[in-house]
């Protein structure tokens, strides 16, 4: 791997990216230069057109360097997976050096890993610097499920000393890695409708990942969640399947802003990405009122 000595190029910089903790990634370049000659900035807005149109085959390559599997979607956006980024790197002659870290730092009640990286490709011209960080109480790590007698998914969530330390590591120093490449590409930011020109979608994702802000939410797969959708409503209908169908029908509809009317559903394999969170929050509710789930422990029946 290449130290970087050397390396000239404009420095990658966006005050707007800095990411809390939480959300795992800083960018922390902070050089360019404060004034630019008028007629270098006239000759830059020549070429503009170009410019643009050069960075939108640099992305078109780079997406299509990865496969289908390379990609997951991580709380409804598409994110490339470590080999994937590694594909596009290749491609484009980026380099990764670790600066600092893998480090631990123990907070109150949990501990987080911090990675900062060096990405750079001397043919692009640009390079970044990134901080990755994970934490021990990201639910990906703290929190397993189990199967009760009854064949229903439990919720467990794991002491700090039972979280697997050496994951949360490398999760740090694949973050910052992944992050730092695709900044360089400029593929920060895409959505799945930008992929959708190249064939790829939420459902053609090697995986999906579902983060939301209700603690009930948070980590559990959209698989699990349709499950527990399917059992609150048929807990609702007295075990009535007919019953259970035409009250998802009910909390599916909705009507857009434009007045727009839009059927439910009848099968919650129908449901992903934020409606499905949208629903499992309405059947949760209406599951709480009736008595069916305690308000404290959601993914528990109550007695």
């Amino acid at each position: 791997m290449s130290n970087g000595k050397g390396v000239t190029g404009d420095v990658v910089v966006r005050d707007a990216d800095l990411i809390p903790v939480e959300d795992g990634t800083q960018i922390v370049s902070s050089s360019g230069p404060a004034m630019m000659d008028l007629a270098v900035l006239r000759k830059l807005a020549e070429t503009a057109d170009e410019r643009v149109r050069a960075m939108s085959q640099i992305i078109r390559a780079s997406v299509t360097a990865c496969g289908r599997q390379d990609w997951v979607d991580l709380g409804g956006k598409p994110y490339p997976m470590e080999v994937g980024a590694e594909r596009m790197a290749r491609l484009w002659g980026v380099h990764v050096q670790i600066q600092e870290g893998p480090t631990r730092e123990d907070r109150d009640g949990y501990y987080l890993y911090r990675c900062k990286v060096r990405v750079w490709s001397d043919l692009l011209g640009r390079s970044t610097e990134v901080v990755g960080m994970r934490t021990s109480k990201d639910p990906f790590f703290c929190v397993r499920y189990e199967r009760r007698p009854d064949g229903e998914p439990q919720r467990i969530m794991l002491r700090m000393e039972e979280v697997n330390e050496r994951d949360v590591a490398m999760a740090a120093q694949t973050n910052a890695k992944v992050r730092g490449i695709t900044e360089v590409l400029g593929l920060r930011g895409l959505t799945w409708d930008d992929l959708a020109t190249y064939g790829m979608t939420p459902q053609s994702a090697a995986g999906r990942v579902t983060y939301g802000k209700d603690d009930a939410v948070a980590g559990l797969t959209e698989e699990q969640m349709r499950t527990q959708i399917r059992d609150w409503l048929l807990s609702l209908s007295g075990g009535d399947m007919d019953a259970a169908r035409a009250k998802l029908i009910e909390i599916t509809s909705f009507t857009t802003r434009d007045g727009k009317q839009v059927p439910g559903v009848n099968s919650t394999t129908d449901l992903s990405g934020k409606r499905l969170q949208v629903v499992y929050g309405k059947a949760k509710k209406l599951a709480q009122e009736a008595g069916v789930v305690d308000e404290k422990h959601p993914e528990k029946e109550a007695a």
